[in-house]
């Protein structure tokens, strides 16, 4: 089973510590007026994405998700959000130019349909995947093409109520790990990532013949019953900090829980 704690108890904007992650919900289902102001944080190019979704829900959530994000790294490193520069890998992972950036702050950001969970860490690699649970009916052909041999196996000796939990935690793993390399997953991985582990605890995953190298830390979490989600850093442990953040607030009232998700 997987730990859902309510990521509660209420907390002033968190100090990021070395050898410490933060993880980030935000719920992106916000009224008009913060959606605008939200808006107005972005640059030009991220505006010229929001406006070339079609449905105004996809847009609304563009934009509450990434005029977040700049909210809470302007709050890290005391920098205006609006003012933050961003570049990109090949895949499309955002990162600051180091003279922005005076903390070394490595961050990524995941969304599925309302939900939104960002990660920050010092000096490390990190990535973060979330996605909504919901029935999957291709789940099989997919555990078949990506998962490992052994992941595969565990997955197909699930009950049919325990293989979509057991899918999303496997799926889940594999793109944090692929988001905190800067890749996608576009080719099978075959890389086993502990689908049989324990969620609640963190796992470590080193794979010296795979397709990644060196121990990566895997945080699998739920926020809330609606989304499962995992957390990745390239080292072998780190303590994770779990907070829910309100979009558009510029004080960004926090709720802090230390719970292992």
């Amino acid at each position: 089973m997987i730990s859902r704690c309510s990521w509660p108890s209420p907390a002033a904007q968190p100090e990021l510590s070395a050898g410490e992650a933060h993880l980030w919900f935000a719920d992106l289902r916000q009224p008009p007026e913060v959606v605008r102001a939200l808006g107005g944080l972005l640059s030009p190019d991220e505006r010229s994405r929001a406006d070339r979704f079609f449905s105004e829900v996809d847009r609304s959530r563009y934009i509450v998700s990434h005029g977040l994000l700049r909210q809470l790294l302007g709050q890290y490193l005391a920098l205006g959000a609006g003012d933050l520069a961003f570049r990109y890998g090949k895949w499309g992972k955002p990162s600051l130019h180091e003279w922005q950036n005076s903390l070394g702050l490595q961050f990524n950001l995941s969304h599925s349909s309302e939900g939104a969970v960002y990660g920050f860490v010092k000096g490390r690699r990190i990535g973060v995947d979330v996605e909504l649970v919901r029935p999957i009916p291709e789940m099989d052909d997919l555990a078949d093409r990506f998962f490992s041999p052994e992941d595969c196996h565990v997955y197909r000796s699930n009950s049919w109520d325990r293989r979509e939990e057991t899918f999303l935690r496997c799926w889940t793993r594999m793109e944090a790990i692929e988001k905190a390399r800067g890749q996608g997953l576009v080719s099978p991985n075959r890389v086993g990532v502990g689908a049989a582990s324990d969620a609640r605890a963190p796992q470590t995953a080193d794979r010296k013949h795979g397709r990644f190298s060196g121990a990566w830390m895997l945080q699998t979490f739920s926020p809330n019953h609606r989304f499962i989600g995992t957390l990745a850093i390239e080292a072998p442990s780190c303590k994770i900090e779990y907070f829910t953040a309100k979009p558009g607030d510029q004080d960004l009232t926090v709720n802090r829980s230390g719970c292992p998700g």
